[in-house]
Protein backbone atom coordinates (compact mmCIF):
# COMPACT_ATOMS: atom_id res chain seq x y z
CA UNK A 1 0.00 0.00 0.00
CA UNK A 2 2.86 2.27 0.98
CA UNK A 3 4.41 1.45 -2.86
CA UNK A 4 1.15 2.67 -4.20
CA UNK A 5 0.55 5.83 -2.30
CA UNK A 6 4.09 6.60 -3.17
CA UNK A 7 3.76 5.56 -6.75
CA UNK A 8 0.54 7.16 -7.63
CA UNK A 9 2.00 10.29 -5.59
CA UNK A 10 5.33 10.15 -8.51
CA UNK A 11 2.92 9.43 -11.14
CA UNK A 12 1.16 13.22 -10.20
CA UNK A 13 4.20 14.90 -10.19
CA UNK A 14 4.76 13.91 -13.75
CA UNK A 15 1.77 15.35 -14.83
CA UNK A 16 2.39 18.42 -12.85
CA UNK A 17 5.71 18.93 -14.50
CA UNK A 18 4.51 17.76 -18.26
CA UNK A 19 1.74 20.72 -17.71
CA UNK A 20 4.34 23.44 -16.12
CA UNK A 21 6.97 22.69 -18.77
CA UNK A 22 4.47 22.19 -21.65
CA UNK A 23 1.05 24.09 -20.81
CA UNK A 24 -0.78 21.60 -21.66
CA UNK A 25 -3.57 22.66 -18.99
CA UNK A 26 -5.40 26.35 -17.91
CA UNK A 27 -3.35 27.99 -15.18
CA UNK A 28 -4.95 29.94 -12.69
CA UNK A 29 -4.90 34.21 -13.16
CA UNK A 30 -4.53 35.74 -9.85
CA UNK A 31 -5.09 39.26 -9.28
CA UNK A 32 -1.45 40.42 -7.96
CA UNK A 33 -0.91 43.04 -5.78
CA UNK A 34 0.03 46.37 -7.46
CA UNK A 35 -2.05 45.42 -10.77
CA UNK A 36 -4.49 47.04 -12.18
CA UNK A 37 -7.07 44.59 -11.65
CA UNK A 38 -6.86 45.23 -7.80
CA UNK A 39 -8.50 48.57 -9.05
CA UNK A 40 -10.50 47.82 -11.46
CA UNK A 41 -13.95 46.88 -9.87
CA UNK A 42 -13.85 50.79 -8.77
CA UNK A 43 -13.84 52.10 -12.25
CA UNK A 44 -16.67 52.46 -15.01
CA UNK A 45 -15.07 49.84 -17.94
CA UNK A 46 -18.67 49.08 -19.27
CA UNK A 47 -19.29 52.05 -22.07
CA UNK A 48 -22.09 52.34 -24.52
CA UNK A 49 -20.42 51.93 -28.40
CA UNK A 50 -21.47 53.91 -31.53
CA UNK A 51 -22.34 52.28 -34.89
CA UNK A 52 -21.12 54.22 -36.91
CA UNK A 53 -17.23 54.31 -35.05
CA UNK A 54 -14.69 51.43 -36.18
CA UNK A 55 -14.46 48.53 -33.50
CA UNK A 56 -10.76 48.13 -31.62
CA UNK A 57 -10.39 45.18 -29.84
CA UNK A 58 -7.48 45.14 -26.61
CA UNK A 59 -5.88 42.19 -26.12
CA UNK A 60 -3.56 40.76 -22.97
CA UNK A 61 -2.86 40.26 -19.45
CA UNK A 62 -3.39 43.17 -16.41
CA UNK A 63 -1.08 45.24 -18.01
CA UNK A 64 -3.33 46.15 -20.47
CA UNK A 65 -6.06 46.36 -18.06
CA UNK A 66 -3.97 49.11 -17.03
CA UNK A 67 -4.19 51.37 -20.04
CA UNK A 68 -7.44 50.63 -21.49
CA UNK A 69 -9.20 53.65 -20.01
CA UNK A 70 -6.40 55.49 -21.35
CA UNK A 71 -6.55 54.22 -25.03
CA UNK A 72 -10.21 54.27 -24.91
CA UNK A 73 -10.80 58.12 -23.79
CA UNK A 74 -7.78 58.72 -26.27
CA UNK A 75 -10.04 57.39 -28.97
CA UNK A 76 -13.03 58.89 -28.44
CA UNK A 77 -15.18 59.80 -31.04
CA UNK A 78 -12.71 57.70 -33.30
CA UNK A 79 -13.23 54.01 -32.40
CA UNK A 80 -15.17 51.79 -29.48
CA UNK A 81 -12.07 50.37 -27.27
CA UNK A 82 -13.58 47.34 -26.32
CA UNK A 83 -11.58 44.24 -23.83
CA UNK A 84 -13.02 41.25 -22.49
CA UNK A 85 -14.82 41.42 -19.58
CA UNK A 86 -16.13 39.20 -16.67
CA UNK A 87 -19.57 38.86 -16.21
CA UNK A 88 -19.61 41.63 -13.16
CA UNK A 89 -18.34 44.16 -15.21
CA UNK A 90 -14.75 44.32 -14.64
CA UNK A 91 -12.35 43.35 -17.02
CA UNK A 92 -10.73 40.05 -17.73
CA UNK A 93 -7.35 39.30 -17.43
CA UNK A 94 -6.57 37.08 -20.61
CA UNK A 95 -3.91 34.92 -19.03
CA UNK A 96 -1.36 32.50 -20.88
CA UNK A 97 -1.22 31.48 -24.07
CA UNK A 98 -2.82 28.06 -22.79
CA UNK A 99 -5.75 30.05 -22.13
CA UNK A 100 -6.07 31.96 -25.58
CA UNK A 101 -5.85 28.44 -27.56
CA UNK A 102 -8.52 26.84 -25.20
CA UNK A 103 -11.63 28.50 -26.47
CA UNK A 104 -11.03 31.66 -25.37
CA UNK A 105 -9.63 33.74 -27.92
CA UNK A 106 -12.97 32.30 -29.76
CA UNK A 107 -15.25 33.67 -27.17
CA UNK A 108 -13.38 37.18 -27.13
CA UNK A 109 -13.47 37.36 -31.24
CA UNK A 110 -17.14 36.61 -31.09
CA UNK A 111 -18.46 39.39 -28.84
CA UNK A 112 -18.54 41.71 -31.48
CA UNK A 113 -19.54 40.76 -35.38
CA UNK A 114 -16.71 42.78 -36.72
CA UNK A 115 -13.38 43.75 -35.34
CA UNK A 116 -11.02 46.44 -37.51
CA UNK A 117 -8.29 46.52 -35.23
CA UNK A 118 -6.90 44.49 -32.78
CA UNK A 119 -4.31 45.20 -30.13
CA UNK A 120 -2.90 42.10 -28.77
CA UNK A 121 -0.38 40.95 -25.80
CA UNK A 122 0.37 37.54 -24.24
CA UNK A 123 3.69 36.52 -22.38
CA UNK A 124 4.36 37.42 -18.89
CA UNK A 125 1.95 34.67 -17.53
CA UNK A 126 3.89 32.30 -19.83
CA UNK A 127 7.20 32.62 -18.10
CA UNK A 128 6.03 32.37 -14.58
CA UNK A 129 7.94 29.80 -12.80
CA UNK A 130 6.41 27.02 -11.77
CA UNK A 131 6.76 24.39 -9.17
CA UNK A 132 6.10 20.44 -10.47
CA UNK A 133 5.55 19.01 -7.29
CA UNK A 134 2.66 21.46 -6.22
CA UNK A 135 1.30 22.83 -9.50
CA UNK A 136 1.78 26.57 -8.17
CA UNK A 137 3.55 29.33 -9.34
CA UNK A 138 6.81 29.83 -7.46
CA UNK A 139 9.37 32.51 -7.28
CA UNK A 140 12.48 30.00 -7.80
CA UNK A 141 14.40 30.16 -10.75
CA UNK A 142 15.57 26.72 -10.57
CA UNK A 143 11.97 25.31 -11.58
CA UNK A 144 10.35 25.72 -15.05
CA UNK A 145 8.61 28.52 -16.91
CA UNK A 146 4.34 27.98 -16.89
CA UNK A 147 4.70 27.06 -20.47
CA UNK A 148 8.02 26.00 -22.33
CA UNK A 149 9.55 28.64 -24.65
CA UNK A 150 8.68 26.01 -27.54
CA UNK A 151 5.21 25.50 -26.47
CA UNK A 152 4.72 29.38 -26.35
CA UNK A 153 5.85 29.97 -29.83
CA UNK A 154 3.43 27.23 -31.01
CA UNK A 155 0.80 28.66 -29.14
CA UNK A 156 1.58 31.53 -30.65
CA UNK A 157 1.74 30.67 -33.73
CA UNK A 158 -2.14 29.30 -33.15
CA UNK A 159 -3.30 32.47 -32.04
CA UNK A 160 -1.70 34.58 -34.86
CA UNK A 161 -3.44 31.85 -37.43
CA UNK A 162 -6.65 32.86 -35.41
CA UNK A 163 -6.81 36.27 -35.26
CA UNK A 164 -5.54 36.47 -39.49
CA UNK A 165 -8.96 35.07 -40.13
CA UNK A 166 -11.21 37.93 -38.39
CA UNK A 167 -10.13 40.42 -41.09
CA UNK A 168 -8.80 42.76 -38.73
CA UNK A 169 -5.43 45.12 -38.69
CA UNK A 170 -3.14 43.33 -36.06
CA UNK A 171 -0.93 44.91 -34.00
CA UNK A 172 1.05 42.62 -31.58
CA UNK A 173 2.32 44.77 -28.09
CA UNK A 174 5.89 43.12 -26.75
CA UNK A 175 5.76 42.31 -23.19
CA UNK A 176 6.83 44.79 -20.90
CA UNK A 177 9.93 44.08 -18.84
CA UNK A 178 10.33 42.54 -15.45
CA UNK A 179 12.93 43.20 -12.95
CA UNK A 180 15.36 40.46 -10.81
CA UNK A 181 12.93 40.95 -7.81
CA UNK A 182 9.94 40.97 -9.12
CA UNK A 183 7.25 39.18 -7.27
CA UNK A 184 5.68 36.63 -8.79
CA UNK A 185 8.98 35.56 -10.58
CA UNK A 186 9.50 36.78 -14.12
CA UNK A 187 12.87 36.59 -15.28
CA UNK A 188 13.81 39.91 -17.12
CA UNK A 189 15.91 37.86 -19.85
CA UNK A 190 12.88 34.78 -20.14
CA UNK A 191 10.96 38.39 -21.27
CA UNK A 192 13.66 38.94 -24.17
CA UNK A 193 13.37 34.96 -25.18
CA UNK A 194 9.69 35.17 -25.18
CA UNK A 195 9.39 38.23 -26.89
CA UNK A 196 11.98 37.00 -29.74
CA UNK A 197 10.24 34.01 -30.48
CA UNK A 198 6.46 36.00 -30.80
CA UNK A 199 8.62 38.63 -32.46
CA UNK A 200 9.33 36.05 -35.00
CA UNK A 201 5.87 34.79 -35.43
CA UNK A 202 3.97 37.84 -35.60
CA UNK A 203 6.30 39.41 -38.68
CA UNK A 204 6.03 35.88 -40.58
CA UNK A 205 2.44 36.53 -40.31
CA UNK A 206 1.97 39.77 -41.53
CA UNK A 207 1.39 41.07 -37.65
CA UNK A 208 2.73 44.85 -36.77
CA UNK A 209 4.76 45.10 -33.88
CA UNK A 210 4.11 47.64 -31.21
CA UNK A 211 7.69 47.31 -29.58
CA UNK A 212 5.92 48.06 -25.88
CA UNK A 213 9.37 46.61 -24.01
CA UNK A 214 12.10 48.70 -26.03
CA UNK A 215 9.64 51.79 -25.20
CA UNK A 216 9.34 51.37 -22.14
CA UNK A 217 12.91 49.68 -21.04
CA UNK A 218 14.67 53.40 -20.94
CA UNK A 219 12.25 54.59 -18.24
CA UNK A 220 11.59 50.98 -16.71
CA UNK A 221 12.65 52.58 -12.84
CA UNK A 222 10.37 55.63 -13.29
CA UNK A 223 6.91 53.80 -14.63
CA UNK A 224 7.23 50.58 -13.04
CA UNK A 225 5.96 49.76 -9.52
CA UNK A 226 8.94 48.66 -6.94
CA UNK A 227 9.51 44.79 -7.55
CA UNK A 228 6.71 44.14 -9.40
CA UNK A 229 6.26 43.82 -13.16
CA UNK A 230 3.34 46.44 -13.20
CA UNK A 231 2.68 50.29 -13.30
CA UNK A 232 2.48 53.40 -11.51
CA UNK A 233 0.01 55.67 -12.59
CA UNK A 234 2.01 57.70 -15.03
CA UNK A 235 3.60 54.30 -16.45
CA UNK A 236 -0.15 52.98 -17.63
CA UNK A 237 -0.25 56.69 -19.12
CA UNK A 238 3.16 56.32 -20.70
CA UNK A 239 1.78 52.69 -22.04
CA UNK A 240 -1.30 53.98 -23.13
CA UNK A 241 -0.36 57.15 -25.44
CA UNK A 242 1.81 54.27 -27.07
CA UNK A 243 -0.70 52.09 -27.83
CA UNK A 244 -2.99 54.98 -28.88
CA UNK A 245 -0.39 55.97 -31.12
CA UNK A 246 -0.04 52.40 -33.07
CA UNK A 247 -3.84 51.97 -33.41
CA UNK A 248 -4.22 55.31 -34.68
CA UNK A 249 -1.64 54.30 -37.20
CA UNK A 250 -3.66 51.20 -37.95
CA UNK A 251 -6.77 52.70 -38.55
CA UNK A 252 -4.94 55.47 -40.92
CA UNK A 253 -3.26 52.71 -43.10
CA UNK A 254 -7.00 51.03 -43.21
CA UNK A 255 -9.07 54.82 -44.22
CA UNK A 256 -6.03 55.50 -46.50
CA UNK A 257 -4.74 52.15 -48.01
CA UNK A 258 -1.65 52.47 -50.35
Amino acid sequence: MKWLRLKSGLIMMGILAAVALYGFAELPVPVYAGSAEETAAAKPYKFTPDPQLTNVLLLGDSISIGYTLRVRRDLAKVANVYRPMKPDGTPRNCGSSVTWTRGSLDRWLTSQPHWDVIHFNVGLHDLKRIDPAKGAQSDDPAFPNAVALKAYKKNMEKIAARLKQTGACLIFATTTPSVDSARPLMMPEDVVLYNAAAVEVMKRTGCSIDDLYSKVLPRQDELQTPNNVHFQNQGNIFIGKAVTASIRKALSSIRNPE
